[in-house]
């Protein structure tokens, strides 16, 4: 009786590993893809939009940009403008579709249509709204981390503003950093240029409502972290 035990308790063990190696179909349709269009603009210079197809949650290739897609931008009601495509010089940026001289107007709605063969045309509303006003700011913690080639300041930032109440607003926040370059001493410096770079937030603070911009600043559905921005 002990025998047979043991006999049966191998053959299921044998069994249980080949199940684990076979592959399995689940019978998921893949689906098709579609336009994925971004633009974050402001009324301090034209719109520019960039248009590339969508990809399964698991594909790490690189996103694929449409460079033959038909860009339009209506405002009220009427047809503004046709994007004109601009590919840049260098490859490490991605080719994107641009007004001529519009500025666009706050509390104008602006729609953005896109078009291109093989895909479903894509609509997109959105409104610039008033100024608000940034109500505290302040830096703290500072840490200087310095090795042979290279200083990392890494700090706090706190701020404040004015969201208005009782309605959904989308903002992108950048903090901007003054780097200046100098020759000569301590003592002495003589600054040879000024630049600004967009701050880069951590991304441990992620949410539906707050994402970290690969860009710089931080992406916010109204003001969710109440102006506590590590």
């Amino acid at each position: 009786m002990l025998k047979r035990t043991s006999y049966l308790l191998l053959i299921s063990v044998l069994l249980l590993s080949a199940t684990c190696e076979r592959d399995v179909d689940l019978g998921f349709e893949e689906p098709e893809p579609k336009l994925v269009v971004f633009s974050n603009f402001s009324n301090a210079g034209d719109i520019n939009v960039q248009v590339s197809k969508s990809k399964p949650v698991l594909d790490n290739t690189a996103e694929e940009y449409i460079s033959d897609a038909k860009v339009e931008i209506y405002g009220r009601g009427q047809l503004i403008e046709r994007l004109k495509l601009v590919i840049p010089t260098s490859s490490r940026f991605p080719p994107y579709y641009t007004t001529r001289g519009l500025v666009p107007e706050v509390n104008v709605e602006y729609m953005i249509k896109v078009e291109a063969d093989g895909f479903e045309t894509v609509r997109a509303e959105s409104t610039i709204p008033e100024q608000i006003d940034v109500t505290f700011f302040e830096v703290s913690d500072l840490m200087i981390d310095e090795n042979e080639t290279e200083t990392t300041y890494s700090y706090r930032v706190r701020m404040g503003f004015d969201d208005p109440e009782n309605e959904v607003n989308y903002y992108h926040l950048n903090i901007y950093q003054q780097i200046q370059d100098y020759i000569g001493g301590v003592g002495d410096p003589v600054i040879t240029g000024t630049t600004y770079r967009a701050i880069e937030f951590s991304p441990k603070n992620n949410t539906n409502k707050i994402v970290a911009y690969l860009g710089g600043g931080l992406l916010l559905e109204d003001d969710p972290l109440n102006g506590d921005y590590d």
